[in-house]
Formats: structure tokens, C-alpha cells, sequence
């Protein structure tokens, strides 16, 4: 195979790298007010490998993800958008995020945003630092009215780690403040300790700041600690850029070498 034969075919397979990886990179959700509209946004899987994609509201600190409800099941390759009414919540505050989910694919979440009560007011989130130390600020919520939640999708449902437990989470909002042990599964400030007793969501990953997340998981076990995620669930006041941040990292290595390619090819 002559030099040229073979720098082309680098430049096709570099080329084909740009659209290897191409999950639901979910945007940052505005501040949503009780009763009114909560719009979630996306930049579509043009894979198709995602296919039927759930989206679930979570709380909790980045290692004890508490799921709250199934928001929806779609296709997140054919649409970008989805909007449903905001719930209403024991807490006002930016502690809530969502979790986007398919049968043997990584998990993605949005950033922390706040669900504001109905007059539009929020409070401070109870906690400013994660367990580990990160300074992302966070809370544990639940909903008002916990008969409402849809159980996670079935793909997660192997696994207790994602279980809905929100019946539980509302017996618990007089939580104490302080606990250690508590901190760690919920937000134990007495506005939000309302989901102490749920089952978390236990997506290991290490924290960083960044408000796209992805964590490792397969159709039987969604959230294994032995995962190979790079980040988790930042705060609300992350950048938006931060949410495409790991889609345009993976493309940039890839555009470069096929240009370099193309270049070399084009001189022979």
C-alpha cells in the first residue's frame, strides 16, 4: 500500500472519529417556578445509540444521587427538547438536577438548578461544600407530594442504587442538621432533609465542577462505584459552555488529525 493509500485512509477513519461519541449533551436548565413550565434541552444523539433515553429529576450531593421522578422516556436521537410542569418541591432551591439514562450507555447529568416555589422565591442551597470537600453547593429535596413519582426506568431497576423512594423522602423533612452520616444520602438543614431515608442513586465519580457528567454503567448496574467518570453534577452557576465541553474536547483531537492527514495526502 503506496504512502498516499495510506494517509488517505488515516484521514477517512480520523474523519469518522468526529461522530464516534456523540451522547445527549443536556444544556443547563433555567430556574424552574412551581406550576409553570420546565422546559429541558439537548444537543441530539446522532448516533442513534442511545434510541429510548430517560430523564429523571435527581437531587443529593454528587456521591448519593437521590432519584426523585421519571420526567419521561423518548428518543433523544429525534428530538432536542422536552417540557412537562415543574413539581412542586419541599425546598426552593438550586439543588435539583436532571439525569439522562439508556440501556447500556453512560449516564449524563445537567447541572444543578434551582425549582422555585410558585411565587418564584428560592433559598440558599443548605450545604456548600460536597462530603468531599468540592465546593459545589447542594442539597437533598423530595416532592411535596411523593405519590406522584414515576419509578426509574427499567434499565436501572436491577440495581437499588436508582430505586424511587420519594414516599419514604417526605416522612424525613425534619431532619438535624449536622449529621455526618446523614450529609452523605441527604441535605440535613431542616428546609431540605426531606429525602434522609431514600435509597441514593450512588453514582461514584470524582467531583469537579463540571456541568456535563458522564459515568460508566451497563443495562444491569447504572451506577457502579467502579465507573470511569471524569466528573459529577455541578453547581447551577456553572458556564454553559461546561455542558459541551467533553463533546467538543473529544471532536477538536480528531478534526486536527484529519487536517494534518488531508494536508500530507494532498502534498504526495
Amino acid at each position: 500500500m503506496s504512502i498516499r493509500s495510506i494517509l488517505a485512509t488515516t484521514a477517512v477513519l480520523s474523519s469518522a472519529l468526529l461522530g464516534a461519541r456523540a451522547d445527549p449533551v443536556p444544556n443547563t436548565p433555567d430556574t424552574g417556578i412551581t406550576g409553570k413550565t420546565c422546559t429541558i434541552t439537548w444537543a441530539e444523539d446522532t448516533t442513534g445509540n442511545w434510541g429510548e433515553t430517560a430523564i429523571e429529576l435527581m437531587t443529593g450531593d454528587n456521591q448519593a444521587m437521590v432519584h426523585l421522578t421519571t420526567v419521561t422516556t423518548l428518543d433523544s436521537s429525534k428530538t432536542s427538547t422536552y417540557s412537562w410542569t415543574c413539581p412542586e418541591v419541599t425546598i426552593n432551591s438550586a439543588i435539583y438536577f436532571y439525569q439522562f439514562s439508556a440501556a447500556g450507555q453512560s449516564l449524563t447529568w445537567t447541572t444543578r438548578f434551582a425549582l422555585a416555589g410558585a411565587d418564584g422565591s428560592t433559598v440558599t442551597e443548605p450545604n456548600a461544600t460536597q462530603p468531599d470537600g468540592s465546593a459545589i453547593p447542594w442539597g437533598t429535596g423530595a416532592l411535596s407530594d411523593p405519590s406522584t413519582a414515576v419509578a426509574a426506568p427499567s434499565w436501572l431497576s436491577s440495581t437499588s442504587s436508582n430505586s424511587t423512594t420519594s414516599a419514604s423522602a417526605g416522612s424525613s423533612a425534619a431532619s438535624t442538621s449536622g449529621s455526618a452520616a446523614t450529609e452523605a444520602a441527604s441535605s440535613t438543614s431542616a428546609p431540605v432533609s426531606s429525602a434522609a431515608a431514600s435509597t441514593p442513586a450512588a453514582s461514584s465519580a470524582s467531583s469537579t465542577s463540571s456541568g456535563l457528567v458522564k459515568v460508566s454503567s451497563s443495562s444491569t448496574s447504572a451506577s457502579s462505584a467502579a465507573s470511569s467518570a471524569a466528573s459529577t453534577p455541578g453547581s447551577a452557576a456553572s458556564n454553559q459552555s461546561s455542558n459541551t465541553s467533553d463533546a467538543v474536547s473529544l471532536r477538536i483531537p480528531a478534526v486536527m488529525l484529519s487536517l494534518v492527514v488531508g494536508v500530507f495526502a494532498y502534498a504526495l
